[in-house]
């Protein structure tokens, strides 16, 4: 009957620190919640480890709005050949297999989109 009972009392204690261990290691997204007043939105601040994608920001007093999750981006084309012939800022032509490729290449390097894209193959002007 002892032996019961210490098991039951070390798997509560087990579940105890399981909580508060997912608590603390929580996302940002996950750990922010609704509290009223400061010390409530502190404490899950302190808790939360940011990340260069996720935003969060105070609107008022005891409201916490977390920002949307970083985005992603598919790799699967198919394989077809279908070229696009695209643009990017600095007027650099750039064949891609196909569309999806494109859409691929533009969702993987936000600093360099290629936009005006026109079927087929990149002819010099």
């Amino acid at each position: 009957m002892h032996s019961i009972k210490m098991s039951l009392m070390s798997l509560a204690l087990l579940i105890i620190i399981l909580s508060v261990q997912i608590q603390v290691h929580a996302s940002p997204i996950s750990a922010v919640q609704v509290r009223h007043g400061d010390r409530g939105t502190s404490a899950i601040f302190k808790r939360a480890r940011p990340t260069a994608t996720t935003t969060v920001e105070k609107q008022k007093l005891g409201t916490v709005i977390a920002g949307s999750p970083p985005k992603e981006c598919s790799n699967m084309c198919l394989e077809e050949y279908k070229p696009y012939c695209a643009t990017n800022s600095k007027g650099l032509k750039k064949k891609f297999g196909n569309k999806c490729k494109l859409r691929t290449w533009n969702c993987h390097n936000p600093n360099d989109i290629y936009r005006n894209e026109t079927e087929g193959e990149c002819t010099a002007k």
